[in-house]
């Protein structure tokens, strides 16, 4: 048999035999290079797909809303129960109230219970406010839908997500809260927040004030008489195309962290009521004036001061914010977005 040549031998020994290590280091680097190419596209299209979810929820929201009112001798949805009046609970405890405030608390829990078969020593009767966090309530239960509910939450809102697989879940707690007084409610609050003119009255008139924000904390409210609430209808709102119904509380797709929607730097879905949703930035909304101080003007202010289920605090927790979309000069009657605010009849005095 003839002898192969010494470089014919060499180019069959690799032809044959094993990658080198430098062949094997430019394939890792190529695929380096296209994993690096390829993951922001793949995470740009599912943050996509989140914004296109979280818009749906938005509208079918409003198209809840909107046949709430079609239903409801065109009220807009909010807690109704009065006191010292039979509530027709099939829960003796929330059969009947003399207080205001309490009423609408047994409308919540009333509707908790018949839509999760939770106790009575699973969801007891608090004093909590439950108009600014939890009106969308009354929309699941018009729909008979069964909660937790998904379209309540933003598919990026992980501690939303967290407390509608999981209730018992203690990581997120508010500090210094007591887990058996809020397990009941963080499990079915939401994403979207419910502007306060829907269930009080726009600003401060000669029968008294109205709710507000508080200037300390932006997740508090300073009250009002309670039995001035829930009582707002749809024929009140004039620019159902540039007037807000709910909004996104927190901004989860500008940023991976996410914000508060009250920064500059945030964007926050508006659900208007003719029942389009879409994405505004925050600056592109009208500040909006102090509910209770009409003539002012001066908008809401308030100061971020985060729990640990809400995104991170964007530079000096004690910054002022615009609290734009909640307080709309002149409530119903008012413009968010695509025009001038509207001075309703208020003078545009100093503070």
């Amino acid at each position: 048999m003839a002898k192969l040549s010494p470089a014919f031998e060499s180019v069959r020994r690799r032809s044959t035999g094993a990658f080198t290590l430098i062949e094997l280091l430019v394939v890792i680097a190529i695929i380096a290079l296209l994993v690096g190419i390829l993951l922001p596209a793949i995470g740009k299209a599912r943050e996509s797909a989140r914004k296109v979810i979280c818009l749906s929820n938005q509208r079918q929201i409003g198209v809840a809303q909107a046949g709430y009112q079609n239903d409801f001798k065109d009220f807009l949805p909010a807690f109704s129960w009065l006191p010292n009046v039979p509530t027709g609970s099939m829960y003796d405890d929330l059969a009947l109230t003399n207080d205001h405030g309490k009423a609408h608390v047994m409308q919540a829990i009333d509707i908790i219970r018949r839509r999760t078969n939770m106790t009575r020593d699973e969801t007891p009767v608090t004093n909590r406010l439950p108009h600014r966090e939890y009106t969308h309530l009354i929309l699941m239960d018009y729909l008979s839908l069964n909660l937790p509910e998904p379209i309540v939450a933003c598919p990026s809102d992980r501690p939303r997500h967290i407390w509608q697989s999981d209730p018992t879940d203690e990581t997120l707690l508010p500090v210094q809260r007591n887990w058996a007084s809020v397990k009941s409610w963080l499990w079915f609050s939401s994403t979207y927040q419910v502007v306060p003119a829907s269930w009080s009255p726009d600003m401060m008139t000669s029968r008294g004030i109205t709710v507000s924000q508080s200037a300390g904390d932006h997740n508090w409210f300073d009250g009002a008489p309670l039995e001035r609430l829930g009582k707002r209808k749809v024929f009140e709102v004039s620019y159902p195309g540039q007037k807000a119904f709910s909004f996104e509380f927190y901004d989860y797709h500008t940023t991976r962290l996410g914000m508060f929607y009250a920064y500059e730097q945030a964007t926050t879905q508006l659900l208007l009521f003719d029942g389009s949703a879409k994405f505004v930035k925050t600056t592109d909304i009208n500040p909006g004036f102090q509910a209770n101080r009409p003539s002012s003007p001066l908008p809401e202010i308030t100061n971020y001061i985060e729990q640990p289920f809400e995104p991170p605090t964007i530079g000096n927790r004690r910054d002022p914010l615009v609290m734009r979309v909640r307080w709309t000069r002149g409530g119903l009657r008012g413009i968010d977005i695509g025009g001038d605010e509207v001075y309703t009849g208020q003078p545009r005095g100093e503070p």
